[in-house]
């Protein structure tokens, strides 16, 4: 992930970086083929109850050893530019995930509230120039919100809707890193927004208007019921 790589947080007392890259799709082939390709949006439509998919790109994850610096619990939905209930996310581990190296945790219901303002990722500050209220301290009262954690394995995938609140512990162990990727996928129901205040990277459609289908070259339909895939 070279082109995108880019360094998410770190403080002065941390010995390992907490790096992040998103829409490498766009830049390496065989991740592109992947997204497309694989199965993963014809198990996406059959989750989200959906006769057509869109795929819309990847990010990677990579918490060195000592990276003890936690992901704070976010929405991916304010991250992007559409709008729709038809969204989710798929999150692939690339090693044994547990509470030591950064295992990841959902508020169980979440994604049946409303929708909250995105955060600085490694930080519940909100995103400069967001609009809508802040998600509640999640971190602090995690009792309050039902958060449940999940250990994985390579090979493992876990699936959330795109408005599940979620976040990730750090890494604490000197030795073991912590990568991961993930894939998302859009459904019928999902319109293009141009949201204000989302990160710089978030692409948008050069053709698309607001509450126009999804479906564009940047965000291209991969899957039909009754075509299966297209590419």
């Amino acid at each position: 992930m070279k082109e995108k790589e880019e360094k998410v947080g770190q403080s002065a007392d941390q010995q390992g970086k907490f790096k992040a890259g998103s829409f490498n799709c766009y830049n390496y082939p065989s991740l592109n083929q992947l997204g497309q390709q694989a199965p993963f949006g014809q198990i996406a439509a059959a989750l989200m109850g959906s006769t057509r998919i869109c795929f819309y790109g990847d990010q990677l994850f990579w918490k060195q050893p000592n990276s003890r610096q936690r992901t704070a619990f976010h929405q991916d939905a304010t991250y992007f530019h559409h709008e729709g209930d038809q969204c989710c996310t798929f999150w692939m581990p690339m090693e044994k995930v547990d509470q030591e190296n950064g295992m990841m945790g959902y508020a169980r219901g979440s994604h049946l509230g409303d929708l909250y303002k995105p955060n600085l990722f490694v930080s519940q500050a909100s995103f400069p120039g967001s609009q809508g209220k802040a998600l509640p301290d999640v971190e602090g009262h995690e009792e309050d919100f039902d958060v449940v954690y999940y250990p994985a394995e390579p090979g493992d995938i876990i699936v959330h809707h795109v408005k599940t609140w979620h976040g990730s512990t750090g890494n604490t162990s000197p030795t073991r890193q912590r990568r991961a990727m993930t894939l998302r996928y859009l459904g019928d129901d999902i319109r293009y927004l141009e949201r204000q205040g989302t990160p710089p990277d978030s692409p948008k459609s050069a053709q698309l208007h607001d509450g126009d289908p999804i479906e564009c070259a940047e965000f291209p339909l991969i899957w039909t019921r009754e075509q299966g895939f297209l590419a």
